[in-house]
């Protein structure tokens, strides 16, 4: 990747900015807030979650030689019966600008989640007299406790904060920094290396496990992130999102600080949407507020239920949490925008709900003078009532197949959780329920809901280990080819007993890896037939290697076109694909033309009522054969050749050359 003179000026004027700021805009108040909550004042977990995201790019996807075509496909998440994709799909990334924007997100919002968390028992150290009480923490602006204390009073400072001897071994309720009593939970360095990093690598790997269909990327984490940081956190977390949105716009001013534009057609491609990991996004974001839930109710902080309300809506409408969008067919995919907006403001008041501080108790009608049955009771017959519709499940399943109790099991159990609070022992159900628990629960539901259905697209085995096509390049296990109309071997190791699916069919470039469960198109014919020439990168952990797919074609006149397409590796070319002949419209002394593809060139096919009269390869720019009575003449205008058969001062078009 070439450096240029302006992207240095950039990187270094930003640079200047960035410092100015620390310095003009009190440095010591914010480092008195870092100190206060991290190990040293640095946000250890963040910057070594980052490493190891980046390192993976860079060393084990060879980022680093081949920083804007890295390797991809072994760390997808193809397939369970390919444990290792399932492992690397949440730290491996697709490509520069994809890792650019996830670490963007994880550089900006990581940080705030791990302040939220802190690296000290209790998540903020213990100060001495002279150390000041740490009312300096400027990010406990953002957040009201119980009680609603005054932000302005959680926003001032020490006054004695220049003075102040931020030690970070002392006066810490495990003996010091450096202690390992109460384990790791209790030691700063364990929270700050192990504990968060762990937490955050932990995300990317529950959402790559649990995702919709093949995915790789840390964006599940970034959203995990970011919903842990949005109910700490919510207004500072929202001009997060603001700041890492303009990183990219930073990163493409420093690569290409100047850019030529220009009227051009483009290659056709789907909406950018369509290849958005929607359901690991909503996997991730909920996991995230869970997690945050579970800490702010443990140390009873709770933020201001306006501010969570303002601060899930408007993340979840800036960061697209309501895309939800479904193939109809392997050329047609449907957004349901409505639907996913209606989401967002459902979940908006859900997680407010669930991170309220609110004590109301949920109204019971089940008082000693009422006429109606006791709880207890109603939840007794509530359970009876969906184990007799699970019975009538299991008699359907065994004539419709299991596929009824894959979906009617989690959809009882989870109708099945508002009954068992009823049903506990006394001592264990001693607190009352109160509203923020509902709001709990429905979050709960909500993450199995959208985490169930992942596993069933990733129960599936590729049953082919040779590319479609004439002829294949074999790489290390893959097998590259170009097919037309060809069959995707995936198929569904759950037998669900109902009836077939039509198999899916593409035209493409294709990349197959039995070992890996690898069958996908690479590139399109779409794509291929516009540019001429695509390259496909296959590899794996710490190598890279490419095949070159190369198209060569005559559109032939009032017919179908005839192509080809080359594949080379390591400088050897085999022809993967041949499409059949074509004959010209245009008919000239009762002869016609074909254009016939063969093994490295094409040749034109000369016929008359009698039959075959002759096959001539296509003569070369201004010159011309002779074959029968007419004559073939190759000519070049508007950057194409053309071929014509002329007899007597007459002619007609027979093919012209594809241009890309």
């Amino acid at each position: 990747m070439p450096v240029e003179p302006t992207g240095v000026f950039v990187a270094v004027t930003l640079l200047g900015a960035l410092l100015f700021a620390w310095a003009y805009a009190g440095r010591g108040r914010w480092h008195a807030a870092a100190r206060r909550r991290w190990l040293y004042g640095v946000p250890w977990g963040s910057a070594l979650t980052i490493a190891i995201v980046l390192a993976f790019y860079l060393f084990v996807q060879r980022g680093l030689w081949h920083w804007e075509t890295p390797v991809v496909y072994p760390f997808v998440s193809w397939s369970y019966h390919y444990p290792f994709g399932m492992l690397t799909a949440g730290i491996a990334h697709g490509s520069a600008p994809h890792i650019v924007s996830n670490l963007s997100g994880t550089l900006v919002l990581a940080p705030i989640a791990e302040y939220a968390w802190g690296h000290y028992p209790g998540g903020s150290r213990e100060l001495d007299e002279d150390g000041g009480d740490g009312s300096g923490d400027g990010l406990d602006a953002d957040s009201s406790d119980v009680d609603g204390a005054d932000d302005e009073a959680q926003d001032e400072e020490p006054d004695d904060w220049r003075d102040a001897e931020w030690a970070d071994d002392e006066l810490l309720p495990d003996g010091g920094a450096g202690s390992t009593n109460g384990g790791v939970l209790a030691s700063p360095w364990g929270r700050a290396f192990v504990l968060f990093p762990g937490a955050l690598l932990l995300a990317a790997v529950l959402t790559s496990v649990f995702s919709l269909g093949p995915g790789i990327g840390f964006s599940g984490a970034v959203y995990a992130i970011a919903g842990f940081a949005l109910i700490r956190y919510p207004m500072t977390t929202l001009v997060g999102v603001v700041a890492f949105r303009s990183i990219p716009g930073v990163y493409q001013a420093i690569t290409e600080p100047v850019v030529e534009g220009t009227l051009e057609s483009s290659a056709p491609s789907f909406p950018a949407w369509v290849g958005i990991g929607f359901q690991t996004h909503a996997l991730g974001f909920l996991l995230g507020v869970l997690a945050a839930l579970a800490l702010v109710g443990a140390r009873s902080e709770r933020p201001a239920a306006d501010r969570i309300f303002l601060a899930v809506f408007v993340f979840g409408m800036v960061q697209a949490l309501w895309l939800i969008a479904f193939p109809e067919s392997t050329e047609v995919y449907n957004l349901y925008r409505g639907v996913g907006v209606v989401a967002v403001v459902l979940l908006s008041v859900i997680v407010t709900v669930a991170a309220s501080a609110n004590d109301y108790h949920v109204p019971t009608p089940f008082g000693p003078a009422s006429t109606l049955p006791s709880a207890r009771a109603l939840s007794m017959g509530w359970l009876g009532l969906l184990t007799s519709v699970l019975l009538f499940g299991v008699l359907g399943a065994a004539v419709a197949g299991p596929v009824v109790l894959l979906f009617l099991v989690p959809l009882l159990a989870l109708s099945a959780l508002p009954a068992i609070p009823a049903l506990l022992p006394s001592h264990w159900n001693g607190t009352p329920l109160r509203v923020h628990h509902l709001g709990i629960g429905a979050l709960l539901a909500g993450t199995i809901l959208v985490a169930a259905i992942g596993p069933f697209s990733g129960m599936v085995a590729v049953t082919d280990a040779q590319a479609p096509g004439d002829a294949s390049v074999d790489v290390e296990g893959y097998s590259v080819g170009y097919a037309e109309n060809a069959t995707i071997a995936r198929e569904s190791t759950l037998d669900l007993g109902g009836n077939e699916t039509e198999p899916q069919r593409l035209s493409a470039v294709f990349v197959v890896n039995q070992d890996r469960e690898i069958f996908t198109p690479a590139v399109r014919a779409e794509v291929l037939a516009f540019s001429g020439t695509e390259t496909v990168v296959i590899g794996g952990p710490g190598w890279h290697d490419t095949v070159e797919a190369n198209r060569t074609g005559w559109e032939v006149a009032g017919n179908d076109t005839v192509y080809a397409v080359d594949l080379t590796h390591d400088g050897e070319t085999v022809r993967s694909y041949t499409a059949n002949a074509s004959t010209a419209e245009s008919r000239l002394a009762d002869h016609r033309v074909a254009v016939v593809s063969v093994a490295e060139s094409f040749n034109l096919r000369v016929s008359d009522d009698a039959g075959v009269v002759d096959t001539v390869p296509i003569p070369a720019t201004g010159q011309e054969t002779d074959v029968g009575d007419i004559t073939l003449r190759t000519e070049e205008r508007d950057d194409a050749r053309h071929v014509y058969m002329v007899e007597d001062g007459a002619r007609a078009l027979v093919a012209t050359e594809e241009t890309y």
